[in-house]
């Protein structure tokens, strides 16, 4: 049989001086065994706590560090009783003549101070933040809400102040194209994409519900909801393909889908009219009350658009919105930070078509008819400058671009009648809009909303 010298086990790491005259400290051996050899016995360890002692580095839930206490914490050696607190000297004052009030240094400590009573666990550090949505928390969300309902109530009693039918009748136009505007801020402003057919999905809901109701019979709210989820899917289903494409080709891709939706409603005579348009389209209704005057439509078409700033106010101030910033800040970050840059995109585009062909919807039920002209590219280079004018990344934006686009489009018709009369509006407002697009990207990036913010 072999003994050997050291057997498994925990022991000291280092040997103690003994104190003079005394018997050296330890098992002595049994008679008969050779000198260098230890006496065999079964392999015991320190006395100390059961198993389980976490370390510092890995802190579990809650303020406690359980019942077995931290490794690392001790002042001295591995396996080394502390003397002392510290291992330090202690903190003195260095007199000098020149220099003012010594400062005591912060020592060293043994042992891990106690939770706060205040604490009840660790801090979440910059994720309390993100949580919140960039400082906008429930407090936030609250008065947004409370601005949204004082906007509602203004807007219900504005009729009764407001007799004009041509004033009511641009408040209505103004809040349609500012839900379509709305959609598109969140695909440019919040996903860092750049859509040029949102004239589609606006012509895509204003048919659909159109030819539902005044072809088919359908109830108004039935044919809305219908043409608003044949919007979304719509975009869903070209989102797909197009958004593997970044940049100008994805720009000129959802150009090139406006123009075939363009000509298919030229073209499709049976179903749209054709370029005669579609006639007898009823107004929505509620039991028996038709909401065919201009004061009931304000009240619709604001209340739609108030719900839907909500709505997307919730979504960006979620952790969707959040993932929503980061992939328009940086799409190869944003997925080795693990977020689905495709799904993203492809859902804030599906929202975004739903919106604009709700807004279409609406459009179609207050004028009761339609044809292809309104819906062409000039409309989306409108939207776009809507978004652009009132701030991209800004969702109240959407409405103060569309309330200044529709202005300008007014006075245009009013200071240009002979020009308009002869070669249609869309032609010379493609040109101021042009130019208007480019003064604010060149000088005001951030819109009416930044320079709001900035005054």
């Amino acid at each position: 049989m072999v003994l050997h010298a050291h057997l498994r086990g925990r022991r000291r790491p280092r040997l103690r001086h003994q104190p003079a005259g005394r018997a050296a400290h330890g098992h002595p051996r049994r008679p008969g065994v050779p000198a260098g050899l230890r006496a065999v016995r079964r392999p015991r360890r320190d006395g100390r706590r059961r198993r389980g002692a976490h370390h510092v580095r890995h802190v579990r839930h809650g303020p406690h560090a359980g019942a077995q206490g931290l490794r690392g914490r001790g002042a001295r050696r591995a396996r080394e009783p502390a003397r002392r607190h510290r291992r330090r000297l202690p903190a003195r004052r260095r007199g000098s003549a020149r220099r003012g009030a010594g400062v005591v240094g912060v020592q060293g400590r043994r042992r891990v101070r106690g939770p706060h009573r205040a604490l009840p666990g660790p801090g979440d550090g910059p994720a309390a933040l993100a949580r919140a949505g960039d400082g906008v928390g429930v407090h936030a969300a609250g008065r947004r809400a409370a601005v949204l309902l004082a906007v509602l109530v203004v807007v219900a009693a504005l009729p009764a102040v407001v007799s004009s039918r041509y004033v009511l009748s641009t408040l209505v136009f103004t809040a349609l194209h500012a839900l379509a505007a709305l959609g598109l801020s969140l695909v440019m402003g919040f996903a860092g994409q750049v859509s040029l057919g949102q004239a589609a999905f606006f012509a895509i809901g204003a048919y659909v519900s159109g030819v539902l109701t005044a072809s088919h019979g359908w109830n108004g709210w039935a044919a809305l909801a219908v043409a608003a989820g044949a919007g979304a899917a719509t975009a869903a289903a070209v989102g797909g393909p197009i958004f593997r494409l970044s940049g100008p080709l994805l720009a000129m891709a959802t150009l090139g889908f406006g123009i075939i939706v363009y000509y298919v409603l030229v073209n499709w005579t049976g179903v749209t009219g054709g370029p005669s348009g579609l006639g007898g389209i009823p107004p929505l209704a509620v039991g028996s009350v038709r909401l065919d005057s201009d004061a009931a439509m304000v009240r619709l078409a604001w209340g739609a658009l108030l719900l839907a700033l909500w709505l997307a106010g919730n979504v960006v101030d979620s952790r969707v919105g959040r993932a929503l910033r980061a992939v328009a800040a940086s799409e190869p970050a944003a997925e080795a930070a693990g977020i689905d840059a495709a799904r993203m995109k492809l859902g804030v585009f599906a929202a975004a078509g739903g919106l604009t062909a709700l807004a279409g919807g609406l459009y179609a039920h207050y004028v009761t008819f339609i044809n292809p002209s309104p819906f062409g590219f000039a409309y989306s280079v409108e939207l776009v400058v809507m978004v652009v004018l009132g701030g991209v990344t800004r969702l109240w934006g959407a409405v103060l671009g569309a309330a200044a686009v529709v202005a300008l489009v007014e006075v245009l018709r009013a200071a240009l009648p002979a020009l308009t009369a002869s070669h249609g509006a869309a032609e010379y407002e493609i040109v101021v809009f042009g130019a208007i697009l480019m003064a604010f990207v060149i000088f005001l990036p951030g819109g009416l909303g930044a320079a709001r913010s900035r005054a």
